[in-house]
This record gives C-alpha cells, structure tokens and sequence, in this order.
C-alpha cells in the first residue's frame, strides 16, 4: 500500500476516534502529527512516519516526544535511569536527544504482509501501547524531571511499565 494512502487510511480511523492529528512534513517525509494537552504530566506529541527499510519492508515509526527542555545536570541523571529503565519495557523504548534536552519514546511497527484490516487493527493497538507506555513511564521520571529525585533515588524504587 502507498505511504500517503496508508496516512491517510489512518488519519481517518483518528477521525473516527476524535483524536486530534495534523498532516506535517519532516525531513522530506509526509507525517501524522497527534497533539497532546500542555498538562506536564502527560506526553507532547506523537508523529507517526512510514519508513522504508532493508528487504523492502516499511516501518510506522512512532515517535512520541516526552519531555522537552530538559537541562544539562536533569540529562545527567536521566542517562543513568535509560539503561534500567528501558530493561522494563518490552516493546520500544526511551531515548535522550542530549545536545536538545529532549526524552522521547520511539517503536516501529512492520507493515508489510499484513491486509488492510489488520494492518489498521495493528497500527491502532500499537498507537495504544505507545500512548500508554509513554504516559505511564513520564509519570515515573516526572520527579526526576522536576528535580524532586535523583537517579539514584529514582532506580531504589521498584519501577515497572505495564506492557
């Protein structure tokens, strides 16, 4: 199926659902972007980009920025956690784009091989998942974010993330 049929395929189940999303271009790619509210312990955005890769598979990369303008020492801290952190999660992951002071959450879902009904089931589910791992695990860094904990105090605590 072509890139900006999938998109659009998508952005109409969004509609359907009364979910809020933008059609953006990033990076020379054709993007779906889902805004979230400003309340600091909830995500920011979720963009969701089809990639081509190796063997002609497609991936939908979901990218949910978690955090933004984090600062040099709160990056410190969160380099320590990531390691432990992401052990807790069995699809995707966080990540830090230090030199921006940003945390994200990234999964990719293959595409390929899968027919129209099941592959938006797919997408759905694991838009789900994304928004819900990336909530769940911001609400667990939150004190971190905000300078209330340390690394060291962050990981003595018996953190899991619901996947």
């Amino acid at each position: 199926m072509e890139k900006t049929n999938l998109l659009a395929m998508i952005g109409s189940v969004l509609d359907d659902a009364g979910i809020p999303y933008e059609y953006e271009e990033i990076s020379g790619r054709n993007a779906l972007v889902l805004r979230f509210s400003d309340d600091e312990d909830t995500p920011e955005d979720c963009t969701l980009v089809l990639d081509d890769l190796v063997n002609e598979c497609t991936a939908l990369n979901y990218f949910v920025i978690v955090s933004t303008d984090i600062d040099e020492k709160t990056m410190g801290e969160l380099i320590q956690v990531m390691p432990d952190f992401n052990l807790m999660i069995r699809v995707g992951g966080f990540g830090l784009m230090v030199d921006d002071g940003v945390l994200y959450f990234n999964y990719s879902l293959l595409t390929d091989d899968l027919d129209e009904e099941n592959l938006l089931k797919s997408i759905m589910t694991s838009l789900d998942i994304v928004i819900g791992v990336s909530d769940q695990g911001k609400k667990i860094l939150l004190p971190l974010l905000k300078g209330e904990k340390t690394a060291e105090q962050l990981m003595q605590e018996d953190f899991r993330l619901m996947v």
